[in-house]
């Protein structure tokens, strides 16, 4: 909109400044479309120069679109790398509670297994104790009782 103001105001309506204009003997042009070349030129750089301030304005602004959309990813990148790491940690001690769990049931199983042990070797040598008298020999090719 800056533009069209600008370019509209300073450029002389189409065709009026043609007709009245005297011809210039270099390059055939109009006085009045060089006039108003030259005022179109200016009004581009000025209008430039206003876009390059603006754009500077607005990158040196927090407010800006592209800044809050950098911020949000920004946020967004924080949060996702904050939930990683909660779902890491709720994993780790799931998983440590878990070896916790087989570690206990390991050494239940292996005191049940020990226990089973003794009980069977107690109850092995009440019966040979019972089944032998102490001293007594074996049949021939029987071997030895241990």
């Amino acid at each position: 909109n800056v533009r069209l103001f600008a370019h509209n105001s300073m450029a002389p309506a189409p065709g009026a400044a043609r007709a009245t204009a005297p011809r210039v003997a270099s390059g055939g042009k109009l006085d009045s479309q060089r006039t108003a070349a030259a005022a179109k030129a200016e009004t581009q750089k000025k209008y430039a120069e206003l876009s390059r301030k603006q754009a500077q304005k607005y990158k040196a602004s927090d407010n800006s679109v592209e800044a809050i959309r950098l911020r949000v990813r920004q946020e967004m990148k924080l949060e996702e790398e904050a939930l990683k790491a909660r779902v890491e940690k709720e994993l780790d001690e799931k998983e440590a509670a878990d070896r916790a769990v087989r570690a206990v049931s390991r050494a239940e199983s292996a005191a049940l297994a020990r226990e089973a042990r003794a009980v069977y070797a107690a109850a092995l040598a009440e019966d040979l104790d019972e089944a032998e008298p102490a001293g007594s020999v074996l049949p021939a090719g029987r071997g030895s009782w241990t």
